[in-house]
């Protein structure tokens, strides 16, 4: 009777590694598994592949205000590759930039439309009332052309009229000319006004 009892546990045993029939260990039927075993490895290599895939990049180093000044190399990488002033007129930027409240964007595109300029020791911000108010009255002008051409070009477009696109092209164009415009008429004076309604002093 003790052999009997002694011995059914490995026939058990057996009987769990290799029938698939036995519902009540099904852990056990797998892990013996070779080929679902594999199959298993290859989910868990393809799922960290995925997860390293999905990481987000490196963050990109920004030069520090102290090494824009110290270094010109650095200073063209944050502000733009045609950026190239002496050291003297870098720390003159980087006293305008936090006496305004500046972004590094607004830096690079005020010097592109030409409202940032190196004067003396310095470096001045031009923006002037009456020219940001000329700059609204050609945004008005241009915003009435703009309306007028959508709606004259929307039905030919609609029907399919290849002389359509003539119509979008010159739209594209006098948003251009609005983008401009804001940038080199409007903003200059809206920055110092900001700087201004901040409490910071719009004087060098």
């Amino acid at each position: 009777m003790d052999h009997e009892r002694h011995e059914e546990p490995r026939n058990w045993i057996k009987t769990v590694t290799h029938s698939s029939e036995d519902n009540e260990h099904p852990n056990l039927i797998q892990l013996n598994n070779p080929m679902e075993h594999d199959q298993s490895l290859a989910r868990l290599q393809e799922l960290r592949e995925l997860l390293a895939e999905a990481q987000p990049p490196p963050i990109m180093h920004v030069p520090s205000d102290e090494d824009v000044i110290a270094d010109e190399h650095a200073f063209r990488s944050r502000f733009g590759i045609g950026f190239d002033w002496p050291k003297l007129h870098r720390a003159a930027l980087i006293r305008l930039k936090h006496r305004y409240d500046l972004t590094d964007r607004e830096i690079k595109l005020s010097r592109i439309t030409g409202n940032l300029r190196p004067k003396g020791r310095d470096v001045i911000l031009d923006g002037n009332r009456w020219v940001a108010f000329g700059g609204w009255a050609q945004l008005v002008a241009f915003g009435g052309l703009l309306v007028f051409l959508v709606l004259a070009t929307w039905p030919n477009l609609i029907a399919g009229n290849p002389h359509a696109w003539k119509g979008i092209g010159y739209s594209c164009l006098i948003v251009g000319f609005c983008y401009a415009i804001y940038w080199t008429h409007i903003m200059p004076w809206q920055l110092l006004k900001r700087a201004e309604a901040f409490g910071l002093p719009n004087t060098p």
